[in-house]
């Protein structure tokens, strides 16, 4: 089935799933563009490992050359190796990185020279001693941050005991606290989480004796993100949604229902760098391409089928049962 008119005419359905048109690369972020966009910039990324990939892009971009390949393999977005990746592109390993899937997994990585100065922290949730010491490192550093983006939830949701209200509380003391850590004038960005699938037992933050709750996650996250989005523009915190423009793409994700293919890693990319021009005013290239690169994601998004419609919630209450 096709769309035969208006914005979404160039969509197409097939077997319940909604092939986009392949993106030009000329409306994708380049490698330039990123490089405009990045120097001379202090960026700190906390999250999971969907976060580490997309610090891993963002170096990939900055630093790659013009005759490689246009995405990083699966291995290197996700390492699966025993022993610890200590450098990636010539960052360092600052701390942790032991193989593990425990919420005491802790991993700090940093690349830095003259021109980018990146850092990316592997939390398991969005604030605990660990979240309380990173950014009480982040505030007493000599230079404060100009970006910090964050994102947590599926570790949080099922890890925990009584996760849902704790993770309520939890994101209302991070955000209290990144508030007080820094300065107005850095720009401090929460992502609501992408869809998750069928959660695989094996490789992922679920080990067997937390099966239970890959049953109830696809369905949390929605609701997690519908509050979680709510608590940030109450502490004025800017939010991007990672889950609308995705929800139409999930035959484009990883076996283990968590990951993502090297395509929609690199869309995930490209809207995250946008929205951090749109709050900086940094690259003028990426203003006046606009949101080109994801014109028929926001379309569908206006136009035709909201996932929150259905889910959405008022009363935190109803999360928390």
């Amino acid at each position: 089935m096709a769309f035969q008119n208006g914005p979404l005419s160039s969509l197409v359905v097939r077997d319940g799933q909604v092939n986009f048109p392949r993106i030009p690369p000329r409306q994708l972020c380049t490698s330039e563009d990123v490089r405009g966009l990045l120097t001379d910039k202090f960026v700190v990324i906390l999250g999971d490992s969907n976060s580490r990939s997309f610090y891993k892009d963002v170096l990939y971009l900055l630093l790659r050359d013009d005759d490689a390949s246009p995405y990083l393999t699966p291995q290197e977005y996700f390492w699966t190796k025993k022993e610890v990746e200590r450098s990636f592109l010539d960052d360092k390993l600052l701390a942790g990185g032991e193989k593990g899937r425990g919420t005491n997994y802790r991993e700090v990585r940093e690349y830095r020279d003259d021109t980018y100065w990146i850092q990316f922290h592997f939390i398991t949730r969005c604030y605990d001693d660990n979240v309380e010491s990173i950014l009480k490192g982040i505030s007493s550093c000599p230079r404060t941050p100009d970006v910090v983006i964050v994102c947590s939830m599926p570790w949080d949701l099922t890890r925990y005991p009584e996760p849902k209200m704790a993770y309520l509380a939890n994101l209302d003391k991070l955000f209290s606290h990144m508030n007080a850590a820094m300065p107005p004038s850095c720009v401090k960005l929460w992502l609501l989480y992408p869809p998750v699938g069928q959660v695989a037992l094996k490789g992922t933050f679920l080990t067997p004796e937390f099966a239970a709750a890959k049953e109830t996650l696809p369905q949390d996250i929605v609701t997690g993100n519908q509050l979680s989005g709510q608590i940030a523009a109450q502490h004025r915190i800017h939010v991007l949604d990672l889950y609308r423009p995705f929800f139409w793409c999930q035959d484009q994700r990883e076996k283990d229902g968590v990951h993502w293919k090297n395509r929609a890693r690199r869309r995930m990319t490209n809207i995250i760098l946008l929205k951090v021009n749109e709050l900086t005013s940094r690259c003028s290239v990426l203003q006046n391409r606009g949101n080109l690169g994801i014109s028929s994601i926001q379309c569908m998004e206006t136009l035709w089928f909201n996932p929150y419609s259905q889910f959405f919630i008022i009363d935190p209450k109803a999360f928390v049962r």
